[in-house]
Order: C-alpha cells, then structure tokens, then sequence
C-alpha cells in the first residue's frame, strides 16, 4: 500500500510540473481556460494511467527480515544476495552513473548470451576496498546491482567486459536507516552519522564501511524518495 501510494503521489507530482510548465500555453486555450472540470479530469486519469503502468513495471527488491527497528532504523538479516558490481573513480556522485552505465550495459543484453536481466533495486555504492583502507589517492568506488533471485551464481549470463564481476552475500546482518530526500552530500552525511551513533550507542560490532542502497530513478521527486546507509554488523546477540 505505501509504494503504491508513493507511485501515485510521484507520477501526480511529474505531471502537474509539467501541467504548470506549460500553463501559458493553457491559457489561451478556450478549452482548458472554460472548462477547469476537464482539466482536472484528465489530470486524475493521466494520474491513474501512468500509476497503473507503473505497477506493472514493479522492480524486485532483496528480501530480509527485520529483527528489530527503532524509528527509520532497522537491523535486518539479508539470507542471500548475488551482486554484479563495477568499480569506478572518481567523485561519489560521478562514480554512481558511470557506474550504473557500466551495469546497465551488462543487464540489457551486453553479455556472452546475449540475454537480458530485469531491472531490480536498489543501486548500491560504497567505497572501495582501497579507498577503504586507505591505499588509493583517488576516490574509488564499488557499484552493484541485484541479481534477480531467480538466478544462481552460476546461472548468470558471463559479462562481455572484465569490468563487470560477480559476488554472492549470504546471511549478513546490516544496521539500516531508511529516509527520503535528495542524494546530495549533506543529506547523506547527517543520515550517516545517525546510523552511526546508533550502532556505536547499542554497542554493535561493524564489519566494513558503510554503503548507500538508492531504490528510485532519478526523475522521483525528492520527497519521495527511499535512500539508505547501511553498515554490516556481526550477528546481533
């Protein structure tokens, strides 16, 4: 109910902009500046419309449970994940759209097979493995897609390009700090050390870095948006 409820505020949101926009042009237009009922009518079936078209291009998510949640926070225990991932330099906001580029291009058909992928959520990004041990002068980041959970590791279509690898995440427990808004810098960084001092203040054990998990294109309004950090823990006792 609450996706669906976000898609229609969305797509009302994208058209009344775009309604706005071209309000001049309305206006001398004997038809919309007479009739205001037609308007309004064909605003709440373009709504409807694209809502239900929308429903119908739905994108799997990872599964998990929640074991417990405080607030936007949860710890949650994802059971298996296969991830298709690309590294990229570059500044945090460049690298997820050359990195997503790069993914993109594997799961539309760029593959040994030939064979396309649906799309999933989220896109995740963390640093990398260098950045995060402090051996790369330059930003460095690692980007991933989902693999639908119909497939197995093995099962994957072999990437035509070595920048695209492949890894498999099985029972990891992450903190989570669910929120909305835009992906700029600050909104992340205030999110982050919320999650941050939660897990230090419930004496979580970390292991790794945090990451950032973005579930909507970039055309969603920013208020109704699903962002995440999440930092992988140790199983909670």
């Amino acid at each position: 109910m609450e996706s669906k409820a976000r898609l229609v505020f969305s797509n009302f949101y994208i058209i009344l902009v775009v309604m706005v926009g071209q309000s001049k042009t309305w206006k001398q237009d004997a038809c919309w500046s007479k009739r205001p009922w037609f308007f309004l009518l064909s605003l709440t079936f373009l709504v409807l419309i694209t809502s239900c078209s929308g429903e119908m291009m739905g994108v799997e998510t990872p599964k998990y449970s929640v074991i417990e949640k405080d607030g936007k926070i949860e710890l949650r225990r994802y059971e298996r994940m296969i991830l298709a991932q690309t590294t990229v330099q570059g500044p945090r906001d460049e690298a997820i759209s050359a990195g997503f580029r790069v993914l993109a291009d594997y799961i539309f058909g760029n593959n040994e097979r030939g064979e396309e992928i649906s799309m999933t959520a989220p896109v995740i990004q963390e640093p990398s493995a260098a950045a995060q041990n402090n051996t790369d002068e330059t930003e460095s980041w690692v980007v991933s897609f989902v693999a639908p959970s119909s497939y197995e590791l093995d099962g994957l279509p072999k990437p035509s390009t070595p920048d695209v690898t492949f890894t498999e995440v099985r029972d990891m427990y992450v903190a989570a700090l669910q929120f909305s808004g835009s992906q700029g810098e600050k909104n992340l960084q205030e999110n982050m050390a919320q999650l941050e001092n939660y897990v230090t203040d419930n004496g979580l054990q970390t292991n790794g870095k945090p990451f950032y998990a973005f579930y909507d294109p970039p055309w969603t309004p920013p208020f109704l948006r699903r962002n995440e950090i999440i930092i992988v823990i140790n199983k909670p006792l």
